[in-house]
């Protein structure tokens, strides 16, 4: 009698894990069918920005892997910056007011750094920070196309409204 009840339990405890599984499977989008989903414009902001996000992506793992080989512990290593944690200089140390009023105006006086800064890039590799602008200035010219694009669009079509 003891072994049948081992044995309904585990049959049970299967088939509600199998259920489980089987649901997530069969009932989760994958990547393209979300991504299918998605208004035209975020479509597009989704693959433009595909290769930032991968560029970060290996940036990243680049640092883990320098932490990785260091001999020294991973508390000794320190974190990976951010600069995004206000009042600190993305190393974990508070700025005294003093050195935040130096790099408030020597940013004033870079905008590129600024802008870095303010992304929490300024300790990011030069490299990473040169493959984010190309990327952000094609961006740039992509936009301006399509401005002019739609511009030329409007004129044609006011022209022939207007020989209408």
């Amino acid at each position: 009698m003891g072994w049948a009840r081992w044995i309904k339990t585990i049959l049970a405890g299967g088939s509600v894990v199998g259920l489980g599984v089987s649901c997530f499977i069969f009932t989760t989008p994958t990547d393209e069918e979300l991504i299918a989903k998605l208004s035209p414009e975020l479509r597009q902001q989704y693959y433009d920005e595909r290769e930032r996000r991968r560029m970060v992506s290996q940036w990243a793992v680049g640092e883990a892997r320098k932490t990785a080989a260091s001999s020294n512990p991973i508390w000794m290593t320190g974190e990976i910056p951010s600069g995004l944690v206000r009042g600190e200089d993305g190393q974990g140390r508070r700025v005294s007011p003093a050195e935040a009023e130096a790099v408030q105006r020597e940013l004033a006086q870079d905008p590129d750094a600024a802008r870095a800064y303010a992304e929490g890039l300024q300790y990011a590799p030069p490299s990473l920070i040169k493959q984010k602008d190309s990327w952000a200035a094609k961006q740039h010219m992509e936009k301006q196309r399509a401005i002019e694009e739609e511009k030329q669009r409007l004129r044609v079509l006011a022209e022939k409204e207007s020989k209408a």
